[in-house]
């Protein structure tokens, strides 16, 4: 989708904590493009009669930095493929492109998504309400690789894992050990740390979004 265009006069007006530049309706309400920001957050992008509508960027300061949000809204609601990032100063920590289920503040991960951490480790494949499950592939910080199914952020059904060393496993896995004998690697990292928790809005006020286990 386009970017909406200007319908009128850019002007430059308070909203109450609100300033706001960029043109408006009859009513007074941001309608086209423009960007709209307090001291601690922030949208810039389309509007319709003052909801969010088409392409834009959300931004919303935190202790230690801020999160970017940048997807298609739809009057007023984010629709689903979103780009979230969170940042400590001006480096990103972490990176979520994919599907999105719900509002800007309480959505989750929903549908096909990548996620990456800059520590390392990356998952790429099938998010529900959160969490990992479904297909999908895990890239952990030591190197080792899964590929195969995931229940609950869990490897759980047939998979494949492989060791930077060379060392693998293949076959079943049940809530993410392999369930039956084989040559498997060293127990890897904690393969939880994709969840998104709820309460996006008043996660960005303190502790970090996602919870504390490394990808």
């Amino acid at each position: 989708m386009k970017k909406i265009l200007a319908v009128g006069p850019v002007v430059d007006i308070k909203m109450g904590a609100w300033d706001y530049t960029g043109p408006v309706d009859k009513g007074g309400r941001p309608h086209g493009y423009g960007t709209k920001s307090c001291d601690t957050e922030g949208y810039d992008g389309g509007w319709h009669h003052g909801l969010r509508h088409g392409l834009g960027e959300h931004w919303t300061r935190t202790d230690s930095g801020y999160c970017s949000v940048k997807g298609t809204w739809n009057l007023g609601q984010i629709k689903s493929d979103v780009e979230y990032q969170i940042f400590i100063g001006d480096v990103c920590q972490l990176t979520y492109k994919g599907g999105w289920e719900g509002d800007l503040f309480a959505g989750l991960p929903h549908g096909q998504g990548q996620m990456c951490r800059i520590q390392g480790g990356k998952y790429e494949g099938e998010f529900v309400h959160g969490k990992k499950q479904g297909t999908g592939e895990m890239l952990y910080s030591n190197g080792t690789i899964y590929k195969g199914s995931f229940l609950n952020n869990l490897p759980h059904g047939n998979g494949v894992i492989k060791a930077e060393d060379g060392r693998n496993f293949s076959g079943l896995f049940s809530y993410g050990k392999p369930n039956k004998t084989g040559v498997h690697p060293s127990r890897p990292e904690s393969p939880r740390g994709c969840e998104l928790r709820p309460g996006f809005e008043s996660a960005l006020r303190g502790s970090s979004v996602f919870n504390q286990s490394r990808l």
